[in-house]
């Protein structure tokens, strides 16, 4: 099992500060991309930080097979982290998201999308182009229903 792998259980470590890092969210996320950066990894876990906005310095982490903005405040994706280009793994469950972005297409790569626990009353069709996706997760949203992409 790698040591950089969201399957090692010593992979995640916990997201709340300990007493002498009393530091604000954003910073959190700023110093966990920096270290992502700085060392080339491919796993970057920002759940749980009660962030209402993805820093711009996400656009840096090109190497990003897995994603974890889990569990936070947001309403928004940033068009960077659309632009990853290897990331395979996606989690943006419970957060406050009303909409997917159409450029979720771009993701070529992402098998695994993990959005359940928003407010999503539909998907982006354009979600048909991501064709290695083998695992969407989308309960507790305000879905109606779920369209089967056509193919092409």
């Amino acid at each position: 099992m790698a040591q950089n792998s969201p399957q090692n259980p010593l992979w995640r470590t916990s997201n709340t500060p300990s007493p002498s890092e009393h530091k604000a969210p954003m910073e959190i996320a700023l110093e966990r991309i920096r270290k992502v950066v700085n060392q080339q990894l491919s796993t970057l876990d920002l759940s749980g930080l009660g962030l209402s906005e993805i820093p711009a310095a996400i656009r840096q982490c090109v190497r990003l097979t897995f994603l974890d903005l889990s569990g936070n405040l947001l309403t928004t994706i940033p068009e960077s982290v659309w632009g990853l280009p290897h990331l395979q793994d996606l989690h943006l469950h419970e957060n406050r998201l009303s909409e997917i972005s159409n450029s979720i297409a771009k993701l070529a790569h992402l098998t695994h999308f993990r959005c359940g626990g928003n407010l999503l009353e539909s998907l982006p069709s354009s979600l048909g182009h991501c064709t290695r996706l083998e695992r969407l997760f989308v309960q507790r949203n305000k879905l109606a229903r779920l369209r089967r992409a056509s193919p092409g």
